[in-house]
């Protein structure tokens, strides 16, 4: 059975030895050329570098095998086929017998053993957590002190699979000093670990800003009650002179206890950031940081004290913003604000500043006017609070002017071409760079200037320009009154005034509209520059996307825009000289394409410049409209009048169909809305109405007559009767109409004279008007009553006429010219009362 078995194994040495020599051997293959270093401990971060890969992204680093649990890392092949990264070592056994693979590719690795304490500082008795790495799988540990064995918990150490173990141990009792621990496995793989008994702190937090107030506590110190202890920073492990302390102030005195325990608060000094040693010890002076009586632990400073003026120049008596962070972290703590000027004379701000609980303060200052102090030169700024922490910024004392024009005043709209002055007496570097900008915002550029309101200074501190002016536009901005400010590199900076006056706008006649209907567009306030293409975007808030209606777009009267300095190139509205333009576009039919549909959308309008108005609302909505007759009867001879009710003043027609099924009438409204649609409406609340009329002939055919109205491509119907003309009857109708206006007047009338009466005292010489108001009245009551005479007059003339004209088989013309003139007499008598009326208000108005 074994001989059978060593066969096999051969023969499949010898085909597999076979297989691989006819594999093609590639002679510049994929290399990994290193680790660095490469042997090590678990926990160490190593770095894997490679070449002659092919280009690739995202390609992982595996440890021993290829397998997803084992990415260590991931990394890119640059295109030349090299990478560089780092990885982690894993938990894993002692020895070489470790690789790191990419790809196709491996390097061995060798796993070295490791022993860490934590904490690796304590007193006598204390509890000790001990953790090795890299040693021999599933062994047992011993661990000793110096030469002494420890007692562990638990008693018995064994390594995992991966040659790791951890355990605790009491600190025995040894004196004060440092002191070496062993970990050694069964197969004598060992580490050692230092170990220090002496004095110790711990801190309630372990990183923060300088500031910082932090709790520390310490225990082992000089048992001796009221000896003050002294906490310090310095930057590293070591003894002194080597690293530098920096003194932490302390919020109060901190003194040790009988027992040789301390608690206290100190505040972390201005530090860069980084990470530092706190040091607490009960003997101040050189050589003492390594004594029995002195302590120490780590902490991580993340910002440093920091002080911001802003500007960082300005004219004696100038208002300047300050702001510090990061100063002692407790409320109400004075900071002092300090120049140092020539000959090194300190000229300190009389106002002192107050920081809040996280250490901030924000407040104002005054730029000193101090002979120590000339104009023209830079000086250093100390600011520092009574707890010694402290920042430091330079301030430049100038004289600046700066002026601003538009138009001989300092006010103006967006969009408007102002021109700018500046001066630097003193102070202004010349030969530098400069930007101007208001509330902020860097001003548009004007012709013949610099990019972007951009340039330099000549050697006096002006623009280099030839009359030392520059022009520039106003940008969007909301009204309001604003600060120009125009800043050098070094924030040497001339401040004017400014007044916005007039935002830039884009106005919609009306703000909704039906498809097919043109609505009015006006911009206003744009870059007061002619032929300046203003974008116009169109946003559907209902079916989401951009819309394109560019096309749509046209001039209002084409000729006079030109004449006017507008332009239209292609379909792109343009400003003129004063940033204006006026055109409208046709909203389009809601069969065109998906994009156009009733609902709401938000228009954008920006210039070449940027000035621009953003998300103006508009709706596209249906027409609602209603056609009626104003009466549903008219005799031959009237006139027939639609009333037409729409939400838009909307273009239409209205055939009309007599008795006897001929158009008499086709298209009758043409001529009314068609050609002057808005002319022919009044806009009454939140619709328009429309009254066309159409003349029926004497011989208009008697009966029902129907009428088809399309307004808006709305169409309705309707119809109405059509009687024999009987003029009589017409003329009493009139008249009865005619006597219900004198009524209401008469009414009126009343009214009038009560008020009369009311005010006579006031008017003095009302009477005279009341008696002629009186008068009149009574003009108009015999007017009445001769009317209503008139009436029954005309009624009985019309019957008798009428009987005439049916037995002389005849029309309404043989009524007799004596009837006729009755009734004439008798309107123009009503006629005449109403105008007595109408005098009588006149002479009461005035």
């Amino acid at each position: 059975m074994q001989k059978q078995t060593k066969k096999y194994v051969l023969s499949m040495l010898i085909a597999t030895m076979l297989l691989l020599s006819m594999l093609p051997i590639n002679m510049v293959s994929a290399q990994i050329l290193g680790v660095a270093p490469g042997t090590g401990s678990p926990g160490d971060k190593v770095l894997v570098t490679g070449s002659a890969f092919s280009p690739d992204v995202d390609v992982p680093v595996y440890w021993d095998y290829p397998r997803a649990e084992n990415v260590l890392n991931y990394t890119d092949v640059k295109g030349d086929g090299s990478f560089e990264v780092y990885v982690t070592i894993p938990p894993a056994v002692f020895g070489p017998d470790h690789w790191i693979i990419v790809k196709t590719e491996s390097v061995a690795f060798s796993v070295t053993p490791s022993l860490t304490l934590t904490p690796d500082t304590g007193l006598v008795g204390d509890t000790i957590t001990a953790e090795g790495h890299g040693f021999a799988a599933e062994e047992d540990i011993t661990l000793t002190w110096v030469a002494t064995t420890l007692t562990t918990d638990p008693s018995t150490v064994t390594t995992d699979v991966n040659g790791s173990f951890t355990c605790t141990f009491l600190v025995p009792d040894y004196g004060y000093g440092v002191y070496t621990v062993t970990a050694t496995d069964v197969s004598g793989h060992s580490d050692t670990a230092d170990f220090t008994i002496g004095a110790t702190i711990a801190l309630d937090v372990v990183e923060g800003p300088s500031g910082t107030v932090v709790q520390v506590d310490g225990r082992g110190f000089t048992t001796q009650s009221g000896l003050d202890v002294t906490v310090g920073v310095r930057n590293g492990t070591g003894v002194s002179p080597t690293y530098v302390l920096i003194f932490a102030a302390e919020v109060a005195d901190i003194t040790l206890e009988s027992d040789g325990t301390f608690s206290g608060e100190f505040i972390v000094p201005t530090l860069d950031v980084g990470t530092y040693k706190v040091n607490a010890s009960d003997a101040v002076g050189p050589g003492k940081w390594d004594n029995v009586t002195s302590g120490d632990v780590e902490f991580d400073v993340t910002g440093r004290t920091w002080l911001d003026l802003l500007p960082k120049s300005g004219i004696p008596g100038d208002t300047i913003e300050i702001e510090g962070v990061n100063f002692t972290a407790i409320s109400a703590v004075e900071v002092d604000l300090t120049f140092t000027g020539t000959l090194g004379r300190l000229v300190t701000i009389a106002k002192k500043f107050s920081t809040n609980s996280t250490g901030g303060f924000k407040d104002t200052f005054p730029v000193p006017d101090h002979p120590d102090l000339p104009i023209g030169y830079t000086y250093p700024v100390l600011a520092q609070d009574e707890h010694n922490l402290w920042a430091q910024e330079t301030f430049r004392i100038v004289r600046t002017r700066a002026f601003v024009d538009y138009k001989g005043t300092e006010e103006g709209p967006t969009g408007a071409l102002v021109d700018v002055w500046v001066e630097g007496l003193t102070g202004t570097t010349p030969g530098t760079t400069y930007n101007v900008t208001i509330n902020g915002e860097l001003m548009v550029d004007g012709p013949g200037t610099y990019d972007l309101a951009k340039g330099t200074l000549d050697d006096n501190g002006q623009f280099q320009t030839t009359d030392k002016w520059i022009s520039l536009y106003v940008p969007t901005m909301d009204v309001g009154t604003y600060d120009i400010t125009i800043m050098d590199f070094q924030e040497v900076t001339a401040v004017v005034a400014f007044e916005v006056t007039e935002t830039t706008q884009l106005i919609l006649k009306p703000s909704s509209g039906p498809p097919n209907y043109n609505i009015t567009i006006e911009a206003n306030y744009f870059t007061a520059s002619i032929n300046l293409d203003i974008e116009i975007l169109i946003y559907n808030l209902t079916a989401g996307g951009e819309v394109d209606w560019q096309a749509n777009l046209i001039a209002i009267s084409p000729e006079k825009y030109a004449e006017d300095g507008y332009s239209l190139v292609g379909n792109f509205p343009q400003t003129n000289d004063t940033g204006f333009f006026r055109g409208s576009f046709l909203v389009p039919e809601e069969d065109v394409g998906d994009a156009v549909v009733l609902g709401d959308y938000l228009i954008n309008a920006t210039d070449e410049n940027d000035l621009g108005v953003w998300e103006v609302e508009f709706s596209i909505v249906s027409v609602t409209v209603e056609v009626t007759t104003v009466r549903s009867t008219y005799a031959q001879g009237e006139d027939v009048t639609f009333k037409v009710r729409s939400t838009f003043p909307s273009d239409g027609t209205i055939k009309v169909m007599d008795a006897d099924g001929f158009n008499r009438t086709v298209d009758i409204l043409e001529g009314l809305i068609t050609d002057t649609p808005k002319g022919s409406y009044q806009e009454i609340g939140a619709d328009f109405f429309a009254y066309p009329s159409t003349l029926l002939t004497t011989d208009a055919p008697i009966g029902t007559w129907h009428w088809t109205a399309d307004v808006s491509k709305s169409v309705r119907k309707g119809t109405f009767e059509v009687v024999e003309s009987t003029a009589g009857v017409v003329l009493i109708e009139r008249i009865n109409e005619l006597e219900e206006d004198l009524a209401q007047l008469s009414d009126a009338v009343a009214a009038l004279g009560s008020s009369v009466g009311g005010v006579s005292t006031a008017l003095g010489t009302v009477e005279d008007y009341v008696d002629e108001l009186e008068s009149d009245i009574a003009d108009v009551a015999t007017a009445v009553s001769a009317i209503e005479a008139a009436a029954t007059a005309a009624e009985t003339a019309a019957t008798d006429a009428k009987a005439a004209a049916e037995a002389a088989n005849t029309t309404a013309s043989g009524i007799s010219m004596a009837v006729y003139g009755s009734m004439a007499l008798s309107l123009i008598a009503a006629i005449a009362a109403i105008a007595a009326v109408l005098t009588l208000q006149r002479k009461v108005a005035g």
